[in-house]
């Protein structure tokens, strides 16, 4: 004869197998994603740039506007660590009480890879 704790036993180990998987899924998509940014990271900018087909992520004819959200930008350079191609700098706007900050991103060297507006904790970079 099974007891009532037997029972929840028996119906929650299927539960609890089923979100250990999952954490396990989990950590391993979080392991394979920092192994892509240290490969990037890794990298130099000519052989980021040939691995990308030196057109980057989207070709320099059909590049899309990135859009700055200055006034929320806190100047914390999430941005500029993450950039694997160093295409951003931040430049400091004075304005009359206080000033905050604009990331600036270098045509030339941006690469439209997103890793920028993954980045920003405050959502001030976006491509439209």
């Amino acid at each position: 004869m099974t007891t009532t704790l037997e029972w929840l036993i028996i119906l929650t180990l299927p539960i609890i197998a089923i979100f250990v998987a999952w954490l396990v899924q989990l950590y391993d998509k979080h392991v394979q994603y920092r192994a892509l940014m240290t490969r990037i990271h890794s990298c130099s900018l000519d052989s980021l740039e040939s691995f990308l087909s030196n057109e980057g992520v989207f070709p320099r004819w059909n590049r899309r506007p990135i859009i700055v959200d200055g006034e929320s930008c806190n100047g914390c350079k999430h941005c500029i660590e993450d950039c694997p191609t160093d295409a951003i700098e931040l430049i400091t706007m004075q304005g009359s009480n206080s000033s905050h900050f604009v990331p600036l991103f270098l045509d030339e060297r941006c690469i439209q890879c997103g890793i920028c507006i993954h980045s920003c904790p405050f959502n001030v970079i976006g491509i439209e």
